[in-house]
């Protein structure tokens, strides 16, 4: 990361038959993911290099949620509070 202004990655490390990854920000839906690598943020001109996730919450704490979706309807789910300085 170049500046903390810049934002951070955040990648969820799913790995296997995984349909999609939902991204929550204090639970509210803010993206879905459906190509490794899972990121908030975006892969650049698909060479795997990451763009920071630009609306990081900057000075102030939060939730993020991550639900990943596999097959038949099986979800796997975590809740982290954060908080970039």
């Amino acid at each position: 990361m170049r500046s903390r202004l810049d934002g951070v990655v955040l990648e969820a490390n799913a790995r296997g038959s995984v349909r999609n990854v939902h991204f929550l920000l204090d639970g509210v839906a803010i993206a879905d993911d459906t190509t490794y690598p899972y990121t908030l943020g975006a892969e650049v001109n698909r060479s795997r290099s990451l763009r920071a996730w630009a609306a990081t919450p900057i000075g102030r704490s939060f939730t993020l949620g991550v639900t990943v979706e596999g097959p038949g309807g099986r979800n796997v789910s975590g809740v982290w509070c954060m908080q970039f300085a």
